[in-house]
């Protein structure tokens, strides 16, 4: 079988699986490489994402049942996601990545193997903290963001994981009134009219924007 380590560990995962042949698999992945282990440490299978996190080139053994995956490193470490695999394919479905105490990190919608709808990732006080659509495991739609209030932060519209049309965010002051601005990316870059509104909801601001940098002139509008 092919192997390939990259030099940067990019994080470190355990898999146990619930089936007769392996009872447990450990992952690490290196870069764009996943290696899969046995309870003996030996390499099993080996994934390696060439160019995105979808359609990865696959080596080994076929990952078969019940997956418990334990994140290892990173702001979801301690959190353990259950995943049914069937042929190496995620089967449809929604799976939540929880902590020990049962507090839900994220969720995610899978279907054809990628994820197909929307993904959701919470505070640790279990408030929403994202929200967002996705199409082969990649934003695709809507996405929208909040603070630990469960005060709306932005909306933001995404396009084959770069965002893509108009966004907008919202701040707020220690009086609670919220400023608003509102801008337009095309290709993941800021692209065309920026504007910014008071808490009234009267425009104090209107610029532009072209390739992500400031163009022409620009227009303050006192209260």
């Amino acid at each position: 079988m092919k192997k390939t380590f990259m030099i940067m560990l990019f994080g470190i995962c355990q898999f146990i699986i619930t089936n007769q042949v392996f009872s447990q698999y450990e992952c690490l992945q290196y870069g764009h490489s996943r290696i899969f282990f046995n309870t003996g440490k030996e390499v099993v299978a080996e994934w390696v994402y060439p160019e995105s996190v979808t359609n990865p080139v696959k080596f080994g053994q076929m990952i078969q049942g019940f997956v418990r995956r334990m994140i290892m490193a990173g702001e979801y470490a301690g959190c353990i996601q259950e995943i049914e695999y069937n042929g190496g394919v995620i089967v449809d479905g929604t799976y939540e990545s929880v902590k020990p105490d049962g507090t839900v990190c994220y969720s995610e919608e899978y279907s054809g193997g990628y994820i197909n709808g929307i993904r959701k990732v919470f505070y640790p006080s279990g408030g929403l903290k994202s929200k967002a659509e996705y199409k082969g495991s990649v934003p695709e739609g809507r996405a929208e963001s909040y603070d630990e209030e469960g005060r709306l932060l932005e909306i933001a519209n995404y396009r084959a994981g770069k965002r893509n049309g108009p966004s907008t965010y919202f701040s707020y002051d220690r009086f609670r009134e919220k400023t608003e601005i509102k801008c337009i990316y095309e290709g993941g870059i800021v692209n065309g009219e920026f504007e910014i509104y008071n808490a009234k909801g009267s425009m104090i601001f209107k610029g532009k924007y072209e390739n992500g940098s400031p163009a022409g002139e620009f227009s303050v509008f006192l209260p």
